[in-house]
């Protein structure tokens, strides 16, 4: 695939990329039917919910694709995506849930990641969203540092080291259910203009 470049003008670059990931050929554990009155009753057993969603490149927060948006097909470990100057490239993970999530279900959540040693996220935020309700309201879980943050590794020590990140649920809370799962990938300050090689992997939630 043609190494992907973004720019704030069509001409020069795509205005944001979104990176769908190559289906996996292992079976992955679905996550079951959310019945919100079993689980906020005490459901003692996590549970999985993959990550199949998209990953977006842009350079602007707040930023959605619109319709010039690049779209392609790969891994977010493998491709080359950078920015055309020297403004920060952004990278976030989505996941939609096809039912809501009540948030008294669980007391944390946590984010599994293949993270790349030299290019990977230094740190790792992750936010809710209630997209079903007015406004589409979020709840922010808070950032967290990677174990492999990169900024002392060289290129050619570089490997892929799954990560596990825990985020607690607060419990003054903004929403009360959530149907969308956003983590945003920081890079370090060396390679801010550098798509990040990461890829997340899985979500798993620990009920109360």
């Amino acid at each position: 695939m043609k190494q992907p470049v973004l720019s704030p003008h069509a001409s020069s670059g795509y205005h944001t990329i979104v990176l769908w990931p190559i289906q996996k050929k292992e079976n992955v554990i679905p996550s079951p039917p959310v019945n919100t009155t079993a689980l906020a009753s005490g459901m003692a057993k996590p549970w999985i919910i993959p990550f199949y969603g998209p990953y977006w490149y842009f350079k602007f927060a707040g930023e959605s694709p619109g319709p010039t948006a690049r779209t392609a097909r790969g891994d977010p470990l493998k491709v080359n995506i950078r920015s055309t100057d020297a403004s920060p490239l952004l990278m976030e993970a989505h996941q939609h849930l096809s039912e809501p999530i009540d948030m008294a279900c669980c007391r944390a959540m946590q984010t599994v990641l293949t993270n790349d040693a030299s290019l990977g996220a230094i740190a790792v935020g992750l936010s809710l969203t209630d997209t079903q309700s007015k406004g589409a309201p979020s709840q922010s879980l808070g950032v967290k540092f990677a174990t492999s943050n990169g900024a002392d590794q060289r290129a050619e020590d570089s490997a892929s080291i799954e990560e596990t990140l825990m985020f607690l649920f607060p419990k003054a809370r903004s929403i009360q259910r959530f149907d969308a799962i956003t983590v945003t990938l920081l890079p370090d300050a060396t390679h801010r203009t550098v798509g990040r090689k990461v890829a997340v992997e899985r979500f798993v939630m620990l009920p109360n």
